[in-house]
């Protein structure tokens, strides 16, 4: 027979459960963050292989990591009879967590290839948050699945930003220091990425894989001891929302320069680290019977469905228009004898043929943000189009 202590603890312990879980239940309604990386000593960051949940911060989608610490299907390490083997570095932009993996431009851009070459395959390698650094960096992971194309995808919007320790601030990232041609990994001795790469926060990632609670608990940890974010910067186009009507905040102050000429030593430099890893990666490909090509993204500002708005932005700048980093980087590619695409053509004609067509966001945030299904939809077609002479030429 059960004591009334018994009882009493009985029902503590019921009460306790009951509230956990009308806790988990109710986190669940908003939106999810899935916990799906973890801190790296050379990259930073990477994806937790065998992470996966539901993701709707923007857009929505499931997302699952393979073993090999990529959002793709599974592929053996080995390539098949006649494979043709194609990877994507790049961020956010490219992982595409804000749909579904067979909406991303990889999956896209895989199924047309396979109209002209049935063994090819297109591996998605893009990461959250990184810059040009990090991809140069994960390329020299990833040399044993044997790439037979490397694709590495700028975005205009933060990538340079990225790639500078001045512009970007303090932030869990390596650098390359192109004055000493060498990679800083100074991170390594934060506070705060001992802490996110210690055995305890990976046990906790890991049980944020099942719970809304230890997802919270992992962001709460985060803020708490991360480094303190800037200030709130300056949105460099808010008089070109009243003059226009568009309420979008699409260009603020810190990210300005990314689409002038440099004007600054920081800006300067960054450029020349990006340069820098871009050369040698081509060269490295090279060596090793690899072929690189640079792939340039749209920001959304550059393709926001208002043409006023977009020249309003750019008088703002005193440029002509917001094309600079894509005319650098297609006049780089051209002196370094780099294959270049720059979606921004294809998106400008698409515009002109239906000018209410959006390629980023999604609901009350269309224009701004990441690609939806119609910006995937319109770089893959773009992207199948510059590689099919090569790909299929042998068919």
């Amino acid at each position: 027979m059960v004591s009334e202590s018994g009882k009493n603890l009985l029902t503590v312990f019921l009460s306790l459960f009951l509230v956990i879980l009308m806790v988990e239940i109710l986190l669940r309604i908003g939106p999810s963050y899935p916990a799906l990386l973890q801190y790296d000593p050379v990259l930073g960051v990477r994806f937790l292989p065998g992470a996966e949940g539901y993701f709707s911060k923007e857009g929505s989608s499931y997302v699952k990591i393979n073993r090999q610490g990529f959002r793709n299907p599974e592929f053996p390490q080995e390539k098949g009879p006649g494979e043709v083997r194609i990877g994507i570095l790049g961020d956010s932009f490219v992982a595409a967590l804000q749909v579904e993996e067979d909406q991303n431009f990889t999956r896209l851009l895989e199924n047309e290839l396979k109209r002209c070459q049935p063994a090819v395959r297109v591996v998605n390698l893009g990461v959250p948050g990184y810059g040009t650094v990090q991809e140069y960096l994960l390329s020299q992971q990833i040399r044993d699945l044997k790439f037979d194309w490397l694709i590495l995808s700028f975005y205009p919007g933060n990538d340079l930003i990225n790639n500078s320790p001045l512009l970007s601030g303090a932030e869990i990232r390596p650098h390359f220091d192109p004055v000493k041609n060498e990679f800083d990994f100074s991170f390594q001795g934060r506070e705060d990425f001992r802490v996110f790469s210690s055995r305890l926060y990976l046990r906790l990632a890991r049980i944020a894989r099942y719970s809304y609670i230890a997802r919270h608990t992992l962001r709460a940890i985060y803020r708490m001891i991360s480094a303190e974010a800037s200030p709130p910067q300056e949105d460099t186009g808010a008089s070109c929302a009243k003059e226009t009507g568009i309420q979008r905040t699409l260009l603020r102050e810190n990210r300005a320069g990314t689409y002038q000429e440099p004007r600054t030593e920081e800006w300067r430099q960054a450029w020349q680290a990006t340069e820098t890893l871009l050369f040698r990666l081509h060269t490295e490909s090279r060596e090793r019977g690899m072929q690189f090509a640079l792939l340039s993204l749209s920001a959304p500002v550059q393709v926001f469905p208002h043409r006023e708005l977009r020249s309003c932005l750019a008088r703002n700048l005193n440029e002509p228009d917001l094309h600079y980093p894509n005319r650098r980087l297609a006049e780089f590619s051209r002196r370094r004898g780099i294959p270049f695409l720059d979606v921004l053509p294809g998106m400008e004609r698409a515009l002109e043929q239906n000018s209410a067509i959006y390629f980023h966001g999604f609901g009350e945030r269309l224009g701004t943000g990441h690609y939806n299904e119609e910006g995937h939809r319109l770089v893959a077609s773009e992207l199948a189009l510059f590689l099919r002479p090569a790909i299929c030429k042998e068919r």
